[in-house]
């Protein structure tokens, strides 16, 4: 699943990818800025994967959450 968030320049952002509980999927986030460039890339581990970083420019973030397993999985997105 790939979503596109807008950030602000200069202010915080933060994004945490947890697991449902008792789920085994095999979940991995990752977000990109408008260039492609990597950000943040991390396995969803117990109990949650969390991203951070402070934008220099407002624009488009691509959060990207993929599921490496063969069952289908259940997570929470917070951004904040």
């Amino acid at each position: 699943m790939t979503l596109r968030q807008l950030f602000l320049a200069g202010q915080r952002a933060q994004i945490s990818v947890a697991r449902a509980t008792g789920m085994a999927a095999s979940l991995s986030v990752r977000v990109r800025n408008a260039d492609g460039g990597t950000l943040c890339a991390k396995p969803v581990a117990a109990p949650q994967a969390d991203c951070a970083w402070l934008p220099l420019f407002t624009e488009r973030y691509a959060i990207e959450i993929e599921n490496g397993g063969s069952a289908p999985a259940t997570f929470y997105l917070v951004i904040r």
